[in-house]
């Protein structure tokens, strides 16, 4: 009952109209939806997307543009309408025989606005999905996200997931080539290296946040408001918003394959990533050291911050004060250690701990 509550809010609060009206024309039921936000992708993209096992599976694609888009950008997204029955009131069936369909919703005709971008197109394509379970026409309360990139495994829908929360799983970046492949390995080294840091520092935001490979349960996304309306970084917002109210679950299969290739739609994320080691056939990271001084904070949190300005470095003091901390000290009234130590972390999140490195 509580989880209705909160879903049907949030419909009614905060959805995207084009979302439930999109809702609207699906008239099966399905176990399962996959939210899938496409601009400038052929128009085959389904036929390495889906893993053969998918049944009872409704994918919601969202062809969409920015209003910035080029002519030939605008073409080949528009192009991916043809895929789904879009001026008509109901999905389209691609597999009878195992129940997948797909629904296909238009941002094309009506591009997003350039700083929303994927951001927006996701949330469009969740909010939808969130409808569809609230209307009980999906039977499993997940909301499931990728990308035109991915090719998902066998037993991705199948995988068992937690009660609540979020679920993230694991991937691979894919090269097509040798030289690919050793740029892809440089930036997923780089991903790993953040989160194994983060997790050894004592951080609850050590997760990765790779919206292609992320599962919400509906009731934890009504929580937080969906994805922000965001060209970038979307996926790391709504997680870290997420984490302070519910578990975010890493799972250990199956793994999901990422197609590496350069990319400049978004100021920043693989493939803009892929696009700097192929100028400088190099890519940094982050100091050891800073992880260091993170760990130190961290467990100068976890007892409420008692003392914390003489048990850190002042490097470290220094930053935290650059980020607020003295004044949220001020503003703190929490009526226990336990409160306040998730005060603490609530503020000190996945946004100010990246700051923080």
């Amino acid at each position: 009952m509580l989880a209705a509550t909160h879903l049907q809010a949030y419909l009614a609060r905060h959805a995207e109209a084009d979302a439930l009206r999109a809702a609207q024309r699906v008239n099966g039921t399905y176990q399962r939806a996959l939210v899938v936000p496409c601009f400038d992708e052929p128009d085959d993209l389904l036929d390495s997307l889906l893993p053969s096992d998918a049944q009872q599976l409704l994918v919601v694609l969202v062809a969409n543009a920015p209003d910035n888009a080029s002519a030939p950008q605008l073409a080949r997204t528009k192009a991916l309408l043809k895929l789904g029955s879009v001026s008509s009131d109901s999905e389209t069936v691609l597999d009878s025989r195992r129940n997948v369909g797909l629904l296909v919703i238009d941002r094309v005709s009506l591009p997003l606005p350039r700083r929303r971008g994927v951001g927006l197109a996701r949330k469009i394509g969740s909010d939808c999905a969130a409808a569809l379970i609230h209307n009980k026409q999906l039977r499993h309360s997940w909301i499931y996200t990728t990308d035109a990139d991915v090719r998902l495994p066998a037993g991705y829908f199948v995988a068992q997931l937690p009660d609540q929360g979020a679920a993230m799983f694991p991937f691979r970046h894919r090269g097509q080539t040798a030289e690919m492949q050793n740029k892809a390995d440089l930036y997923e080294l780089h991903l790993c290296y953040y989160a194994e840091r983060l997790a050894w520092a004592g951080s609850p935001y050590a997760f990765h946040s790779l919206g292609s490979t992320l599962a919400v349960h509906a009731r934890a996304y009504a929580m937080v408001r969906g994805y922000p309306r965001r060209n970038a970084g979307e996926d790391f917002h709504m997680l870290n918003k997420l984490a302070k109210v519910a578990p975010i679950h890493c799972l250990a299969e199956p793994t999901l394959e990422i197609q590496a290739r350069y990319s400049n739609r978004t100021p920043f994320g693989t493939g803009v990533a892929l696009a700097k080691i192929h100028s400088t056939e190099q890519y940094e990271s982050y100091a050891p050291e800073s992880f260091a001084l993170l760990r130190q904070v961290l467990r100068a949190l976890d007892d409420a911050g008692e003392k914390i300005h003489s048990r850190i470095d002042p490097r470290a003091l220094g930053i935290l004060q650059e980020l607020g901390f003295d004044r949220f000290r001020l503003r703190q009234h929490a009526q226990n250690q336990r409160a306040t130590r998730k005060a603490m972390h609530d503020w000190f999140d996945g946004l100010k701990t990246l700051r923080f490195i």
